[in-house]
């Protein structure tokens, strides 16, 4: 008799312990079958994750590669040299095309050729200081649109954790 009790009370024991330490057969089966599921949805965002910061990168660098001196296309043209300039391309060209140029025609085109260097180089260094605007604006935009990006993959995120 004594021997049937304390197999008894060892029994009760052991199944006291065992439902504390372990649930109920479907609670356990959902925890895991949740961890899994919380485990392959990180996963699956990590791979997003990288490859959304490249497709960032890749837009980044692809705007870096316009130049910073690019203008509006759809902006009125604003032309590089001066009326004059293109006066004394044309002077200088009949010139060299004429057959028996005067000693001071001559002396006039050398004039004329120097004129047209200092002003052609007086050009190009003004363009070259033309920062646009526009180029500006549109880096603004496309910081923007990257910031956007982030912000949306971001959000996705989270909700598809919260559901």
């Amino acid at each position: 008799e004594s021997h049937v009790k304390d197999v008894e009370n060892s029994q009760k024991a052991f199944e006291q312990k065992y439902f504390d330490t372990v649930e109920d057969e479907e609670d356990a089966f959902f925890k895991v079958r949740v961890e899994e599921l919380h485990d392959a949805l990180r996963r699956h965002w990590e791979g997003k994750d990288t490859y959304i910061e490249r497709v960032i990168q890749r837009k980044w660098t692809l705007f870096k590669s316009t130049k910073d001196t690019c203008k509006d296309p759809t902006a009125p043209l604003t032309p590089k040299m001066s009326k004059r300039v293109f006066e004394l391309r044309a002077l200088l060209h009949n010139l060299s095309c004429s057959r028996h140029p005067t000693k001071f025609q001559l002396e006039e085109g050398e004039r004329f050729k120097v004129e047209l260097h200092q002003l052609e180089d007086e050009a190009h260094a003004r363009f070259a200081t033309l920062q646009p605007a526009w180029y500006k604006l549109k880096e603004r935009e496309c910081k923007e649109e990257l910031a956007t990006m982030r912000a949306k993959h971001r959000q996705l995120k989270r909700a598809s954790f919260d559901r």
